[in-house]
């Protein structure tokens, strides 16, 4: 059971994350700033440290608060059984948050590389597309460049750690789909399309993931 210590600290954390995502949200990575943070929460400069020791440690706060809020969307909105409401549930996500998206899929912010404890919480998504696979029979097309060894061997890790269930060819198609559903939602968020190039972008993007979906062999409903 949490010590009232531990409580009023964790109470902390979570108000300099949402002061945090404030920020974010308002002028993007740029706009991060500890002493505003503590100015909000009422504390002199030096007791912000306490809990945040330096910039990185507070983007990182936020790097994984912002993976943990997407992955709860996707379960909460989405159909983690499906290829494509995974997919769709991350594109509202996106779109609801265009810089928080940022923050993990986007330009990486100068001078900052995000820490390994991040990843319990930046994959869950991905292990969620895996699960979707489960029992899934992909249709595994043999491109004309050979996979060579050391690139054999990451997918083979890559479905030791993640998907043992699966073969090394359906996790290498999920790395493919993931990098994909990515992309399109990057495109679409980022405005790389062009302004007002598609009316209807929910609609292309639907069928973009459903055309992938069925080249996993597992169409979400």
């Amino acid at each position: 059971m949490p010590t009232p210590r531990q409580i009023a600290r964790d109470e902390m954390m979570r108000r300099i994350s949402e002061i945090g995502f404030a920020q974010l949200d308002a002028g993007g990575p740029h706009a991060l700033n500890l002493r505003a943070v503590a100015r909000e929460l009422g504390v002199v400069s030096s007791a912000i440290y306490r809990y945040v020791a330096d910039r990185d440690a507070f983007l990182t706060l936020l790097v994984t608060d912002a993976y943990r809020q997407l992955a709860d969307s996707v379960e909460r909105n989405g159909q983690p059984a499906s290829v494509v409401g995974i997919a769709e549930a991350m594109r509202a996500w996106a779109i609801a948050h265009p810089r928080r998206w940022g923050l993990i899929y986007g330009t990486p912010v100068v001078g900052y590389a995000a820490p390994s404890d991040t990843l319990s919480q930046g994959t869950r998504v991905m292990r969620m597309l895996l699960e979707a696979l489960d029992n899934a029979h992909p249709s595994v097309d043999t491109p004309s460049t050979a996979l060579d060894e050391a690139t054999r061997e990451d997918i083979e890790a890559l479905r030791r750690e993640w998907a043992p269930q699966l073969s090394a060819g359906a996790v290498e198609l999920a790395v493919e789909a993931w990098s994909r559903i990515i992309g399109l939602i990057s495109s679409e968020v980022f405005g790389h399309f062009g302004e007002g190039a598609f009316r209807q972008p929910a609609v292309l993007f639907r069928r973009a993931v459903e055309r992938l979906a069925n080249g996993l062999g597992r169409l979400g409903a």
